[in-house]
Formats: structure tokens, sequence, C-alpha cells
């Protein structure tokens, strides 16, 4: 499991679209078609409701903001991309190996390189699946009745399918945070073990206190919109669940770190970690420095 950062610098001083993570998607399988076009095909999937084993941020760095765009000028951005299989981390690694430029909506970058591991950025961090389930169940012995999640790009569900089309939730629901998380974890994880049901996982789970607002991205090449959530939610945790859900309740929301949550989180939705961070990270630290000590 990868989430790594691709570092940007501006060539040139332009505008783009708040609403990037759409573009940044397209960028990324263009570059990755040059690699291996099979590969671009199966990442990308048949259609934007599949669910894929990577997703993507938006642009990240110095900006202005004026109306619909932001106002670009010298400096250092970087683009988050994250991959929760094997094979989605080889791919998105050969993206941040050969990349030497990336292009968004007429805005050129050159890329300056890349990092992988938590000691470069609090956002970067690398994992097998056995280690990241071993992180997680450490963090829930630290707050096992607490868990704050912390929404970074609009987030939205999609409920169900209707003649009309997906019912798209824009806030926090129980059912839908963990129905997400579930899914992708039971659709990409490599982890031997079967989390509990969603009925079972939130029949002890209840909203605590959040402070949400909501925000509306467009998406220019498909002439489509979404709204979506951002800041805080808590959620509160039973006393009476047993040791073992409680452990897979923390797995799955500390999960939506790699897997992002609900709709279109390969075009910048649903960036999503449980705060604070550092209890995941605090475990695998120690891997890192040493792994610098010996290279030193």
């Amino acid at each position: 499991m990868l989430s790594g950062l691709l570092r940007l610098e501006l060539r040139f001083p332009t505008a783009v679209p708040c609403s990037n993570g759409e573009s940044n998607h397209r960028e990324f399988l263009r570059q990755l078609v040059t690699i291996d076009a099979e590969a671009a095909a199966l990442m990308h999937g048949k259609n934007e409701s599949t669910l894929r084993p990577f997703t993507i941020s938006s642009l990240r760095g110095p900006h202005k903001r004026s109306s619909h765009v932001w106002l670009l000028s010298a400096g250092t951005f970087n683009v988050r991309l994250t991959a929760l299989t094997s094979t989605a981390e080889v791919l998105v690694r050969s993206v941040f190996q050969y990349s030497r430029e990336w292009q968004i909506l007429g805005a050129q970058f050159a890329v300056t390189g890349f990092c992988d591991t938590p000691t470069e950025s609090d956002w970067a961090l690398t994992l097998t699946h056995d280690e990241f389930v071993s992180a997680a169940v450490f963090a829930a012995t630290l707050r096992r009745d607490r868990i704050l999640l912390r929404f970074h790009s609009p987030t939205a569900f999609a409920r169900s399918l209707s003649p009309a089309g997906p019912t798209t939730i824009h806030f926090p629901e129980v059912l839908a945070i963990f129905g997400a998380l579930r899914r992708k974890f039971v659709e990409f994880s490599e982890f031997t073990e079967t989390p509990p049901s969603v009925e079972e996982l939130t029949s002890y789970i209840s909203l605590g206190r959040y402070d949400v607002h909501t925000r509306r991205l467009s998406f220019g090449a498909h002439n489509t919109g979404r709204t979506g959530f951002l800041e805080d939610v808590e959620l509160l945790v039973d006393r009476r669940a047993s040791s073992e859900l409680v452990d897979w309740i923390h797995i799955l929301c500390r999960y939506g770190f790699f897997c992002g949550m609900g709709v279109s989180t390969s075009w910048g939705m649903g960036q999503v970690r449980v705060e604070p961070h550092e209890d995941l990270v605090s475990g695998v630290l120690s891997k890192y420095k040493a792994n610098s000590a010996v290279a030193g």
C-alpha cells in the first residue's frame, strides 16, 4: 500500500480550475499509457463508477483564488497518489520514476521528484497490508471509543441506483461511511481476514460532534458537478463492542487514508484521514529511521 507525493515545479504563471482532480486523473493515465497501455486500461476501469485501486488528489500548493480558478505563480506543488494493491503500487511508482513533466489544463510542471515516507511528508506512507493492519490495531489501543475523521476534500456517497440514476448523499452518515470503506477493503486488501458486515459494524457506532460545510466541484470534461462535505466528523464507539469489532472499526477508518471515501476518489474527492494521524505512523516510523541509518 502506497501513499506518495509527486513533486512539481510550475514552469510559468497560469490559471487552472479549482476542480482539477479529474485533470490529474487524466494526466496520470496519459503518463501510464506511455509505460503500459494495457495496465492503464485496467487501472481506469470501464466507467467512473468502477472501483479503482488508486486515488489521486487535486493539485496542492500556493495559489490565489479568483472565482472558480486558481491563479498560480512560481512555486512548488504536489499531487498525491495512493495505490491499494501490489500491482497498482508498481504502476504508480513507474509514473513517479519515469515522468519528467506534468500537464493539466494548460499548466505545465516539471516533475522534480516524489516522496513516499512519513519522514518527508505526513501525507506519505508505504506499508504492506499486514503492517497496515498491525499499525491500525496499535492506534486503536490509544483511542478506542472515539474516532475523528477529517475530510480534506469534498466527500459524497452513492446510496443506490434508481431509474433517474444514483442517489448521492453529501453529509456524514455512518452506514454510508462504513459501506464505502468496507467495500474497498474487501475488493482490494491483501489481508487474509474479512471484516464484519456493515450492519454489525455500525450497530456499535454513532455520530458524535461534527462540523462540516459543503462545496461543489465541477468536472468539465464530463459536464457534471458533485457536492460534497468537508472538515471534521467524530464517531463514537459503544463500549459494549467486542475488542475484535473495535479493531475492525479502526482498521477500516484508517484504511480511508489510502482508499479515500465515497465517490470520485480518483478525481480528488474523498481525501480523508483519522486524526491524530501520528497514531498510525508512530508504530512504523522506526522502520524508516532504521532503514535510513543502514543506508547512511
